[in-house]
């Protein structure tokens, strides 16, 4: 799926067809992870999943040594793409809780779920025969559960919640329903499809691959971004409602992916953020060369997005900022921004080198997380002068305000009541929003 040769009359063609692929023995160790990050590998596919039941506190099943290990690859700038699972989010012993997976649910790790491959409009559905099994069939337009989005009960539709997993920890949606599957294609038989969120990953690595063969100078981070960004908005199909802060930004837009990233290289380039509603996750793009359009876009709520591009921002057609306590929107003009330029190989890598080391030595870092409400800040690379650090609770409330001058800030509220929190700090020179749990 991520890689397959194409033109060559045997199989199908895959996402990247000149992507290499390098693999290692079936271990599933987090040292192999490393291990493929030291020889040279840009992006790892995961596609696999230890499943966990949790209330949201991502606790159960987080190993602070494997996260450790993720968080090394990250700073080497390696993405890391992993399937979110394939059982039933919902629980019915534990009501209220989820499945997470694992490696899929840390920090650091773009977890994917899957969403229909076929583009069939739900009202074809319901011109015809009542489907089998008085369900409306997989075969609909962007609807997350494989089998059946809708339950049909007499005239009435109603969600239908078995399927694949989703969570609050799932980024983004890729074919995963009836998609094709190389290996029976191999095996002569075309038209067999296959379902799981093993075979969606894949289609967001092939798609990272083609990015960063555009541009080998984006960090992990800003691949995420961009992949996000360009992202279809699925939460808007109604029959998706019950998914809404589980299934990511969206559906995965390969084509618009790799558009994004060649508008913010080019000198005339024109990046376009369109059609979305963003009400949480964190952007930071600062190296667009030329201009940014945002177009009948919205961002609300605890969403917070920070735009650098070089010559122009433009905001045009029914687009909305309306950020909360935990939200902001920063649109900024940087005539001396510098982007690294599509030069030789070594070159490339010099200075990718260079702009690693000063986002390793730039850096805001909140430790341990999860924690019991005491926990450590520690600021590397910013000047720290009248730093206002503010903490909100998942609904917006202010729950604790200081200034300080240190770099090294010990915080300690051991009495709030569990659930995830918003640290936000605010300076002249620091600007960082950053989230914790409280178990």
């Amino acid at each position: 799926i991520a890689a397959a040769k194409g033109n060559n009359g045997y199989g199908i063609t895959g996402v990247c067809p000149d992507c290499k692929i390098i693999s290692t023995p079936y271990t599933l160790t987090y040292n192999a992870l490393l291990d493929l990050a030291n020889a040279g590998v840009k992006v790892i596919n995961m596609s696999w999943a230890y499943m966990f039941q949790d209330d949201e506190t991502y606790s159960t099943g987080f190993v602070l040594s494997q996260q450790e290990i993720i968080n090394e690859i990250h700073e080497m700038g390696v993405v890391l793409v992993a399937a979110a699972g394939n059982v039933n989010s919902y629980s019915a012993s534990a009501p209220g809780y989820l499945r997470y997976g694992y490696p899929a649910s840390y920090d650091h790790v773009i977890s994917v779920s899957s969403v229909n491959s076929k583009n069939k409009n739900f009202t074809d559905e319901l011109t015809g025969p009542i489907p089998t099994f008085g369900m409306v069939s997989w075969y609909n337009e962007d609807l997350i559960s494989p089998t059946g989005a809708m339950n049909y009960n007499g005239n009435l539709y109603t969600s239908f919640y078995e399927g694949h997993t989703t969570n609050s920890r799932v980024d983004i949606c890729a074919p995963g329903f009836q998609a094709p599957i190389y290996s029976w294609y191999l095996l002569g038989c075309p038209n067999i499809l296959g379902d799981g969120t093993s075979g969606s990953a894949p289609f967001v690595s092939g798609t990272v691959a083609l990015m960063q063969s555009l541009n080998s100078c984006l960090f992990p981070d800003e691949i995420e971004d961009v992949l996000q960004l360009s992202s279809k908005n699925i939460e808007s199909n109604p029959y998706n409602s019950y998914f809404i802060g589980r299934i990511g930004s969206g559906k995965l837009e390969t084509g618009d992916s790799v558009e994004f990233v060649d508008e913010m290289m080019m000198s005339n380039g024109n990046a376009l953020i369109d059609g979305q509603d963003f009400w949480r996750f964190n952007f930071d793009l600062q190296h667009i060369n030329n201009k940014l359009t945002i177009s009948n876009q919205t961002f609300r709520d605890s969403n917070t997005s920070n735009f650098v591009a070089k010559n122009a921002i433009e905001v045009v057609e029914n687009s909305d900022f309306k950020p909360n306590a935990n939200g902001f929107i920063d649109l900024k003009i940087d005539s001396e921004l510098l982007i690294c330029p599509p030069t030789s190989q070594s070159e490339k890598q010099v200075k990718t080198k260079i702009e690693k080391s000063k986002l390793v030595s730039n850096t805001v870092k909140l430790f341990p997380n999860p924690n019991k409400g005491k926990f450590s800040i520690k600021i590397q690379g910013y000047t720290v002068d009248n730093l206002n650090i503010t903490i909100y609770d998942q609904f917006g409330r202010l729950i604790f305000n200081t200034i300080t001058n240190e770099n090294d800030i010990e915080i300690d509220q051991q009495n709030l009541p569990t659930g995830i929190y918003v640290v936000k700090l605010l300076s002249n020179t620091i600007n960082q929003s950053l989230k914790f749990i409280k178990d």
